[in-house]
Formats: C-alpha cells, sequence, structure tokens
C-alpha cells in the first residue's frame, strides 16, 4: 500500500509532485511548511488539490486539502506561510473553516460554543469540521467532541471505578459515536464506556445522563434478572468537584454506561438465513415487550442496535432515543419509520414497526433501501410487500404477529 502523500501542483509549469505525510494508520493529519513547498517547485503561487491557499489569520496563510485513497485512507495536510501585508490581490475570497463551523453552530442551540470543544474539534475532527455543510451536522460534530473523554476523564474512570481506558472504539465519527471508550475492568475483561450528557448538581436527587441515563437506570438492571435481552450494562455516576479542576466540566454529578464489548451488530453481518432472523427478531420482540411493560418506547430499533453475542445471539441496545410511553418523540432514524414521528406521542406501536422493518432488511440485504424506502421514510405498503418474500412458515407467523402489533395487516 502506498504512503499517504499529497499532491501538490506548480501552477504555472503544471508539474506535479506528491509529498508523503506520515502518521498513523487510517486518518492521518501532517502539516508541510511553505519553504517545504516552495522547495519542491521553486515557485511563489501552488495549487493545492485544486485549491489555492486562502485562509489569513493571525498572520498565516494557509490552504488545507483532504486527499482520499484508493484504500480508504484520507490524509488531511496544512500548508502554511507566514504573510507580512494584505494579501495577493489575486487570491480567490478568504473562507475559514473554523469561523464557517462557529457560523453554522450559531443557527442551533450552541450560540456561545464552549472554547475546549471547539479546540477539540480543530486538533481531532479538523475533516469533519471541513466537510460540515449543514448546522444539523456541525451540531452533531460539537455534540460528539463534548462528550470524547479527556484526562481527567480517564483519571475519574480509574480512580472511582477502576476502569482502564484504552482510547476510543471508533477513530473516525463516520464509523460511530467518538464518545464510545475501549476499557478494561479489574477482572481483565474488555468493556465499552459510553459518555453520557446532561449533568446534575452534585446535592441533586435525579439521576445524571439525561434521558437515556434514566431509561437505562430503571430498564436494565431486571432486564437480566427476567431473561430480557436487552444489552448488558450499567450506568456508572463520576464525581466531579471543585477540587478536581476540570476546564472543561463544571463540579457535578456525570453518568456513563459500562456494557460489555459485543463482537458486532447485526447490521455488521452478511446475509442471514430465514431460521437466523426469526430467532433473532423473536428475542427483540421479547426485548421491546420487557420495555413496553415498565412504560418506555425504544424508538430506535435497527440492525446497528442490535448487538451480537459469539453465539449469535441478539440483543437491543442505545437507548439514546428511548422515551416514557405516550411522551413526545426527541429522536428516531426516520428511514425506518412510517412517518413523521418526531414531536408526535411515543406510541408502543412505533417499537412493533421498527421491528418489522429490521426483518424486511434482514430478509434482503442487498436490495434493502430500494424495496423499503421511500421519501425518506418506509411506507406501510412498501413494508408489508418486502416482508412477504418470507418463505419459512413459522416466520411468516411471527411477521404476523409483530404487523399486527403495530396495527397493520399482512396483506396490502
Amino acid at each position: 500500500m502506498p504512503h499517504p502523500a499529497v499532491t501538490l501542483r506548480d501552477v504555472s509549469s503544471g508539474e506535479q509532485h506528491r509529498l508523503p505525510v506520515y502518521g498513523e494508520v487510517g486518518p492521518a493529519v501532517g502539516r508541510l511548511e511553505w519553504d517545504a513547498v516552495l522547495k519542491a517547485f521553486e515557485a511563489s503561487k501552488v495549487l493545492i488539490e485544486d485549491f489555492e491557499p486562502a485562509l489569513i489569520k493571525q498572520g498565516l496563510l494557509t490552504g488545507m486539502t483532504v486527499d482520499q485513497f484508493a484504500d480508504g485512507s484520507m490524509v488531511l495536510v496544512t500548508v502554511t506561510k507566514k504573510v507580512e501585508g494584505p494579501p495577493p490581490a489575486d487570491y480567490p475570497p478568504l473562507l475559514d473553516y473554523e469561523i464557517r463551523f462557529k457560523r453554522l453552530l450559531e443557527k442551533t442551540y450552541v450560540s456561545r460554543p464552549h472554547t475546549e470543544v471547539l479546540d477539540t474539534i480543530v486538533s481531532r475532527l479538523p475533516q469533519q469540521m471541513m466537510l460540515a455543510n449543514t448546522p444539523a451536522r456541525a451540531l452533531d460534530i460539537y455534540e460528539q467532541a463534548r462528550l470524547m473523554p479527556g484526562v481527567s476523564t480517564k483519571n475519574h474512570l480509574l480512580t472511582q471505578h477502576q476502569l482502564r481506558v484504552n482510547g476510543p472504539l471508533f477513530t473516525r465519527l463516520e464509523d460511530g459515536p467518538l464518545s464510545l471508550l475501549k476499557a478494561t475492568d479489574v477482572r481483565g475483561r474488555l468493556c465499552v464506556v459510553k459518555m453520557l450528557p446532561d449533568a446534575v448538581p452534585l446535592n441533586s436527587s435525579n439521576f445524571p445522563g439525561g434521558s437515556e441515563g434514566r431509561a437505562c437506570h430503571q430498564l436494565l438492571p431486571g432486564a437480566k434478572k427476567e431473561g430480557a435481552p436487552l444489552i448488558e450494562a450499567e450506568v456508572l455516576e463520576l464525581r466531579v468537584t471543585q477540587e478536581h479542576g476540570s476546564t472543561r466540566h463544571a463540579p457535578g454529578r456525570y453518568a456513563a454506561l459500562l456494557s460489555i464489548q459485543y463482537v458486532g451488530t447485526v447490521a455488521s453481518c452478511l446475509q442471514l438465513t430465514e431460521e437466523v432472523i426469526e430467532r433473532g427478531a423473536r428475542r427483540i420482540l421479547h426485548a421491546v415487550r420487557y420495555m413496553h411493560a415498565r412504560n418506555f418506547v425504544h424508538m430506535d430499533i435497527k440492525s446497528d442496535n442490535i448487538f451480537l453475542e459469539s453465539d449469535g445471539r441478539w440483543y437491543l441496545g442505545d437507548l439514546g432515543s428511548t422515551v416514557p410511553t405516550n411522551t413526545p418523540v426527541l429522536t428516531t432514524t426516520t428511514w425506518f419509520t412510517g412517518g413523521k414521528w418526531v414531536g408526535e406521542p411515543a406510541k408502543e406501536e412505533y417499537d412493533f414497526y421498527m421491528l418489522a422493518v429490521v426483518v424486511g432488511v434482514e430478509l434482503d440485504k442487498t436490495n434493502w433501501k430500494d424495496r423499503l424506502i421511500e421519501n425518506s421514510h418506509t411506507p406501510p405498503h412498501k413494508l408489508v410487500a418486502a416482508l412477504q418474500s418470507a418463505t419459512r412458515p413459522s416466520l411468516i407467523q411471527l411477521i404476523e404477529e409483530i404487523l399486527r402489533s403495530a396495527g397493520l395487516q399482512s396483506n396490502p
């Protein structure tokens, strides 16, 4: 595999030169001083992947590029030059990615972003910052960065819960939440720690961790006792006091979710047999009914949120969208809904509908988008039609049961 490099092109001669960028395997960040560019080309004007260096900030002329390689790796290279006086007149309009990112955030509820969180984005998520083009995307990146652990978080997990953090579970935002951490407990078991939002004051009687923390606290302890296949996890509490001197986190009680490290998700599997789909769907149906009996609706049932044990058993996880029954739906994955559900009272039928969509997806891993999705939703007529491809009699009976629970009939 060729080493990551960035192509520089002399606009006057058309000559190209690839300069290697040394970093870790996968996403890499490199910096090239302007002198290296001039040394490579004896020219004063250089194009970087078709973008002229065009950012003036604190006396620096900076150009950025994102280079995509055949193996999927991506590299961000910055070329800088000290500037004296005004920029040349022939440079294109200036573009400051950080300022643009802040302006996108201003269109959300984050009117005053935390300086340390922004520094984290600039230093650890520069590619995502550059590519953010909507307020929603900028907010997602900001929230992910806010939950990324610093040194103090790792120390709290070690001293308060004897957990050694080994770094993020995912290194790219595209692969999964950056708030998920790899950890090892005192028994040497591999675990995953998920930092939860919404702290509470030290003297508060409320649970930290927001709606997800409350749902996990009320649902997970009893699930194992009753054999309901929700993920095996527990809510941890972290106490941050004034003496800890954290610059990002104010004193208060914070929450994290500790779970075992599963081997994967149903979404990561190749095409499954109908027997396996039926067995797994029955387990998730059991988990859903357990939640409904305790007046909670999951609201985000999908293959990505169904976790696998090494023996192939399915477990329902990620309670980030879970809300009490008949309270407003806060978030969900729109593709797998039958319509506009956000803001509507959460109904048990919604969970059964999304479980039916899971079965439809797993019946045809290759073509499920074409068979199910229409106008960013899964309408009932397409869902019922897709499920009719099932041939196993006991699976057909299960599908009919799930559809009835969702308020649908098996015949279009």
